[in-house]
């Protein structure tokens, strides 16, 4: 299983390790990667990182997001609370596979 992946920002090839991506959102035809405070912008696509992504460390928790379950500080109703603050909402279609993760 990879550690670390490249992806394209700028000219750029940036190395991130998995285990400091928190989570990626789909921002139009970019999709934001959280790491820390700071959010990185390559042109992909978010079906395109989770074909790529470990399966039991990230899931899909909406139909733009995905998470780092290492990185959930809680679920309040239908909204996933991350321990850097940030707060999303779950899809109904996948409430019971996140359920499942971190049980």
């Amino acid at each position: 299983m990879p550690s670390h992946i490249f992806i394209k920002v700028e000219r750029k090839q940036v190395q991130l390790t998995l285990t400091e991506i928190s989570c990626l959102e789909a921002y139009g035809n970019y999709v934001k990667v959280w790491r820390s405070d700071q959010s990185l912008l390559p042109p992909r696509t978010l079906t395109s990182f989770a074909e790529t992504l470990p399966k039991g460390q990230f899931i899909r928790i909406h139909k733009s997001v995905i998470v780092q379950l290492s990185f959930v500080d809680f679920i309040e109703g239908n909204s996933l609370h991350l321990k850097d603050g940030q707060t999303f909402s779950i899809g109904k279609q996948n409430k019971d596979s996140l359920r499942q993760a971190l049980a």
